[in-house]
């Protein structure tokens, strides 16, 4: 603001002589009356060029100044110092930092530091995904699954035709994980009985489930390869299926240097698509177990060690490969153990069509509460493909992106360097400034949908990386929400600052690049918010 009011002095003393030596007459001080003048006024070309430089650097100026008032900066020294001691502690020097605080009742900045900064958000671009869909869809949001007859039913009461599934890549279909989901057991428990209901017997045909609603490569070019054979790093499909994650156990060895074999798989028909070449080790290891492979891949290798030496067994998680072809299987064979279905590709029917069932998810706000306390990476791709067939039935991964941009910024967002190359930020591409996620967590503090949001948000002094540093301080209980957000050399923290029930800061903090641990920088952040209270 400073430097506009020395600049337009610095250009009044500039312009002045041309005014004073009669050559021009001013105008009105309205920069409208002063551009007519310009254009219906025949002046000198000289003093033409300079009204014209007047004119677009008070226009520029005023914009700025409009951008500031939009923007109010007051600076707390309590904030600030806490935020200052952070960035410059030896631990980040190699670091990039961005640290923004906002009140939310006024909009001002009460701390920040390197704010407008670009960086690596990881899992906190959730709030963008998450926040857009409860906005475009509300939280009541259910989506639909629904199992249609297509074929008549004879005079025996067999169906002769086919059941067809038609999802809407609903992420919780069949959730063990998911509260208030329907499982698996009881979906075909309810079939079962609708079949009953309409006195039929038997279903002589096929289960064929639908893959029209999202045709993109289900796993995000954009996403690390490491990452895709992993249950974090599952694609979304048109019918997405517990999870999109399977179980694998894994049997120990008592001799190191020996393959811990797999033993036992869930769902059990993948099992051949796993094989592993985890290896037992005498020594303290402190590598992790990781599954590598894709969709795309006949199979996946779990790799790894484990410290022997025992008869114990380890369970992971693992990316399901093909997850509504393992849908499919599974319920022809709960349907056929029944005596509910035969399989029989080439029957001839008459195409009469009827709706068996509709499965129904849970409301979105539940939804969406798992995918931010529980960082489910699923359930945000799923919001975002869901989110471009709302505002332009169009549900391809690029459409719907861009949609989400357009979102935010009609919403008032500053999307300058914003990029989002996902639902999840599960990309290293995907990047945003601390202060593009306060304002997308202010923007919810003045909509009904305000106790709804922070509710999704994480306790951070009961649950999550923090808890272990934050719950010994008693003035920390219950004053942060915050949806946290790590890959290698990354680590964010974005929500609020509580007062009671309300949420009265809004804060993000990102950091990228550091060499430090992950206890050290864990560390460091929870003393930072420590510090702000």
């Amino acid at each position: 603001m400073i430097t506009s009011v020395i600049f337009l002095i610095l250009l009044y003393r500039w312009a002045c002589p041309c005014i004073l030596q009669g050559r021009c007459v001013p105008g009105s001080h309205a920069l409208g009356t002063l551009y007519f003048s310009l254009r219906e006024n025949p002046l000198h070309t000289s003093c033409k060029l300079q009204y014209k430089f007047i004119f677009l650097s008070l226009l520029f100026s005023s914009l700025a100044w409009n951008n500031l008032n939009a923007q109010k900066w007051n600076l707390n020294s309590h904030f600030q110092k806490a935020i200052q001691k952070f960035a410059e502690d030896t631990v980040l020097f190699n670091a990039s930092v961005s640290v923004t605080v906002l009140e939310n009742s006024t909009g001002a900045i009460v701390g920040s530091y390197d704010s407008y900064r670009t960086l690596i958000p990881a899992s906190s671009s959730k709030l963008f995904s998450v926040g857009a869909m409860l906005k475009q869809a509300g939280p009541n949001f259910r989506y639909q699954t629904p199992f249609v007859l297509i074929g008549q039913t004879n005079e025996d009461r067999i169906f002769q035709g086919h059941l067809i599934v038609k999802p809407s890549s609903d992420p919780s279909f069949c959730s063990p994980h998911q509260s208030g989901a329907m499982s698996f057991s009881q979906l075909v428990d309810t079939l079962v009985k609708r079949l009953d209901e309409l006195g039929i017997k038997k279903i002589q045909g096929q289960i064929l489930v639908e893959d029209e609603f999202i045709q993109d490569v289900p796993e995000n070019p954009e996403w690390l390869y490491y990452d895709l054979g992993n249950y974090y790093g599952s694609g979304c499909y048109s019918l997405n299926f517990l999870e999109n994650t399977c179980w694998i156990s894994l049997q120990e060895q008592t001799r190191s240097g020996r393959v811990c074999d797999i033993i036992s798989v869930y769902p059990p028909m993948l099992k051949d698509q796993f094989c592993s070449e985890v290896i037992s080790t005498a020594e303290p290891t402190q590598e992790d177990i990781y599954v590598l492979g894709s969709n795309l891949a006949n199979y996946s290798k779990v790799m790894g060690s484990i410290q022997c030496c025992g008869s114990d067994t380890l369970n992971l998680k693992a990316a399901m490969s093909n997850p509504p072809s393992v849908f499919a299987e599974m319920l022809i064979a709960e349907l056929k153990s029944r005596s509910k279905f035969e399989r029989m590709p080439g029957v001839k029917f008459k195409k009469q069509e009827q709706t068996l069932f509709t499965y129904q998810s849970v409301p979105l706000i539940d939804l969406s509460e798992r995918a931010l306390k529980k960082s489910v990476n699923l359930y945000c791709e799923s919001f975002l493909h869901q989110f471009g067939f709302l505002r332009s039935e169009n549900t391809s991964r690029s459409s719907a992106l861009k949609e989400l941009e357009q979102f935010w910024s009609k919403e008032g967002i500053d999307t300058r360097g914003l990029r989002l190359e996902d639902g999840s930020g599960l990309s290293p591409k995907t990047k945003c400034s601390s202060f593009q996620l306060v304002q997308v967590l202010q923007n919810f503090t003045k909509t009904k949908l305000k106790d709804d949001f922070v509710s999704c948000l994480p306790n951070v002094s009961e649950e999550g990386p923090l808890a272990g540093s934050l719950s010994s301080c008693k003035k920390c209980k219950n004053r942060y929400r915050l949806k946290s957000g790590s890959m290698e050399s990354v680590r964010s923290f974005s929500g609020y600052i509580m007062d009671g029930n309300k949420p009265k800061y809004s804060i993000s903090l990102i950091v990228n690049h550091y060499d430090c641990s992950s206890d050290k920088i864990r560390k460091l952040i929870a003393q930072l918010l420590i510090n702000m209270l």
